[in-house]
């Protein structure tokens, strides 16, 4: 991904956008989930040695994160920060209308749009990727979760697939079944 990281104005916190795992076949193909997975719990790695993020406190983190808006929106490849400032479309995929602090980290309940639904169901996007603030003092603790966008290319490791038979799949059973390889 050609940016990963943006600098936000604020003196002290910084927007990491991030990208997930990808997404295994499902069943049917025309699934798309209610809840996705944002961030995982704790330490949030990536693929290419960014950070690490520190989710320290995940109540916090989504009472931050609609602080200012009722619904966070989900676009495509980060548009609303990419686009948008550029006066380009940054259309909504979906809404995260409501974050839950679970075991496994912070998982978002969406309201797809028509085009997010179909986009997801076909498999044109395979991964969510979520734009977190940073702190700036520490470089790693996460402070909101900005918004979320449908992207292509996988970076941040630990999260829960968008489309999968079966939600209790293992980071470990994902990435064998990525590279052909049993489970165990």
């Amino acid at each position: 991904m050609a940016i990963l990281a943006v600098m936000s104005d604020l003196p002290k916190t910084t927007i990491a956008l991030m990208a997930a795992l990808d997404i295994p076949e499902a069943s049917g193909g025309a699934e798309v989930p209610e809840w996705i997975h944002l961030a995982p719990a704790g330490m949030a790695r990536t693929f290419d040695d960014r950070g690490p993020y520190l989710i320290k406190d995940p109540q916090a983190i989504i009472a931050a994160s609609f602080a200012d808006h009722d619904e966070i929106e989900i676009d495509i490849s980060h548009a609303s920060f990419k686009a948008a400032p550029r006066g380009d479309e940054a259309p909504s995929q979906g809404w995260i209308t409501e974050m839950q602090a679970r075991e496994d980290g912070i998982w978002g309940r969406v309201e797809w749009t028509d085009d997010g639904h179909r986009r997801v169901a076909s498999r044109a996007y395979r991964r969510i990727s979520p734009a977190f603030e940073i702190d700036r003092t520490d470089g790693m603790t996460v402070l909101s979760i900005l918004n979320a966008s449908l992207v292509n290319r996988n970076n941040l490791r630990g999260l829960t697939a968008l489309n999968q038979e079966n939600d209790n799949m293992s980071f470990q059973a994902i990435l064998a079944a990525q590279l052909g390889l049993k489970a165990d």
